[in-house]
């Protein structure tokens, strides 16, 4: 059990109590920001009451909801802000949802997010 959640750990999944903020989180991300943000790698973070810890889907919108917990945020599908209101969504630009880094991590609406990966099921290969 412990090898599994030092494994866990590296991912940056964490392990039971939460996920561990992985050390490539900021990897690619301006550094002239990423100086602004808070240094959390390394930190465990608690996951909320209703996720499941086998879900990995939702990890990017919760390491993106801990270096930025207020909104207003920008839907960068649509540009409109995303208030407390909307239900914020979090795509993976490179569409790989192991990659977890702030760079890869952009804030959506649910309809503009399901309307972007709708639209490149259509298109033709």
């Amino acid at each position: 059990m412990k090898e599994k959640c030092e494994r866990l750990n590296n991912l940056g999944k964490g392990c039971r109590t939460g996920y561990v903020v992985p050390a490539n989180v900021l990897d690619g991300y301006p550094q002239e920001f990423a100086a602004l943000l808070p240094d959390l790698i390394g930190t465990r973070i608690p996951f909320p009451g209703s996720y499941n810890q086998g879900d990995n889907t939702k990890l990017g919108r919760h390491i993106f909801l801990t270096y930025f917990p207020v909104p207003p945020w920008r839907c960068e599908l649509c540009g409109y802000n995303i208030g407390w209101d909307d239900q914020l969504r979090v795509h993976h630009v490179n569409e790989d949802r192991q990659d977890n880094r702030l760079v890869n991590l952009m804030p959506a609406h649910p309809s503009c997010h399901t309307r972007h990966h709708n639209r490149k099921r259509r298109l033709p290969a």
